[in-house]
């Protein structure tokens, strides 16, 4: 019986002494809730745990791993291991100072679009694969004549194996006009832009799309690209990458210049530490124009810089020596080397309430239609913010400068080697949440062209364009389905 008195009496203290405890472990003021660990970068130990590790783990975004030399530019990180389907449609009425697209001239008029963009993405432990298809059309109160529509599809597939990665994507594109700043009028998740699609899916480095850095009015239009690569992982810490594309850019219109081109590019990339990575690449392309009896080559060497930080920061530098001549040319000097530099950057950062997109891109490019070649300039910038708990803003903004690289032939006059065009496009959107699945949005967007000399590009007559949108919008969405 003593031996059961002192048994019992000793639970009883224990009982006391963790009732206290207990009590402030409850207590939420006592003990804030442990925060969920970011997601780590690629190559980062994964020992970092927390009280509620696993499901950290399960909400953590999945970090980039795209090569630094290949066809794919850097992203902020995906959701792990999900798959993933959207379905967005838009409705907006426009006032618009220039449908026509000519010259600086103001003709307003209003105009109804309906549009909407839907896609999906399946991912497995050896594969990804990606679909997603934009389009809409545009109807014109009092000329019929400008009515339009445009559609935009894009495919792609990667299967991961143990060392080798294959890569297959073909986007292909009908518009009315260029695509330079066409994703800014007054489109939500824009064709145009950085990424195209609002960068749901499409990622592919604009390098390799045909360029339209040019306005080039109502001018319609059908582009396609097609891109397969393949990387081979060394090591850990490096690989090599192989890539090939085919791009063509046929117009509808008369007075144009179609191109198509093929590069092949190969890189080294090396993997200075989770975040940081290096790399070498070498890519040629050839580009062909219809009508011209020419050809251009173009050689690039570039070394190369990438740094990511998963969710936060993604960020490409890359430069070096450019080397291009034309063959078989009726319009160029034929075989003369022109030695240039090519460039590029991209920049994502993400911020609690918003985020900053840019990049640059300086090299030559097929001639946006215009040209049979050119050397371009050309930067993109997009930024949104929140703005409280129903209001977000979206500034963008786009500049383009175009140099033919030799004389031209365009709607059968010859235009001279000097000759250059300064694009521009900006806008901004504001939007403001209704409920679950709907928002109404504001927005404006601004077009400008100037030229050295005056010309005839389809309606665009002299050395200026012009155009103002001002837009009130409608917009549902399906919210994103997810599955394991």
């Amino acid at each position: 019986m003593a031996q059961r008195k002192q048994l019992v009496g000793a639970l009883l203290m224990v009982a006391l002494c963790a009732l206290p405890a207990w009590s402030q472990q409850k207590d939420p003021r006592v003990n804030q809730p442990v925060q969920p660990l970011a997601g780590v970068s690629s190559g980062e130990s994964s020992s970092k745990t927390s009280p509620n590790a696993e499901g950290d783990q399960a909400n953590a975004p999945k970090p980039d791993t795209r090569p630094l030399s290949g066809a794919e530019q850097f992203s902020l990180g995906s959701a792990l291991g999900r798959s993933t389907t959207f379905l967005n449609i838009h409705f907006r009425e426009t006032a618009d100072s220039n449908g026509a697209s000519a010259g600086s001239g103001t003709d307003w008029d209003s105009a109804s679009l309906l549009s909407g963009d839907v896609g999906a993405s399946f991912l497995r432990a050896r594969s990804e694969f990606r679909t997603a298809y934009a389009g809409g059309g545009t109807l014109y109160n009092s000329r019929e004549n400008l009515n339009e529509s445009y559609h935009q599809a894009m495919l792609s597939e990667k299967i991961l194996l143990r060392r080798w990665t294959l890569l297959l994507s073909d986007q292909a594109g009908y518009l009315p006009e260029s695509s330079f700043g066409f994703g800014g009028l007054g489109l939500p998740g824009g064709v145009g832009g950085l990424g195209g699609f609002g960068g749901q899916f499409s990622n592919l480095n604009p390098t390799l799309d045909p360029s339209q850095s040019i306005l080039t009015g109502r001018a319609r239009r059908i582009s396609n690209t097609f891109v397969g690569e393949v990387q081979y992982a060394i090591s850990p810490r490096s690989s090599f990458t192989a890539t090939g594309s085919y791009g063509i850019l046929r117009f509808i219109d008369d007075g144009f210049i179609d191109n198509t081109s093929e590069l092949f590019s190969s890189g080294y990339n090396y993997d200075l530490d989770s975040r940081n990575t290096i790399g070498v690449t070498y890519s040629f392309t050839r580009f062909e124009f219809s009508g011209q009896n020419s050809g251009l080559q173009n050689h690039v060497a570039q070394l190369a810089y990438g740094r990511r930080i998963t969710g936060r920061l993604a960020l490409q530098l890359y430069g070096g020596p450019s080397f291009s001549r034309f063959q078989n040319s009726s319009v160029s000097t034929t075989g003369e080397w022109r030695i240039s530099w090519s460039a590029g950057s991209l920049l994502r950062y993400q911020m609690p309430n918003g985020g900053v997109s840019l990049s640059y891109l300086r090299g030559v490019s097929g001639g946006a239609g215009i040209f049979a070649g050119s050397e371009r300039d050309e930067i993109q910038v997009s930024a949104d913010r929140k703005l409280g708990w129903r209001w977000a803003a979206t500034v963008n903004f786009g500049y383009a400068h175009n140099r033919g690289l030799g004389q031209q032939l365009l709607s059968n006059a010859f235009v001279p080697s000097n000759f250059r065009f300064n694009s521009l496009y900006g806008g901004t959107t504001l939007n403001r949440t209704l409920g679950r699945r709907t928002s109404m949005y504001f927005n404006y967007t601004l077009q400008r062209q100037s030229s050295d000399n005056s010309v005839c590009v389809a309606a665009v007559c002299g050395t200026t364009f012009l155009r103002h949108q001002f837009g009130l919008g409608l917009n549902w969405s399906l919210r994103p389905s997810e599955s394991r």
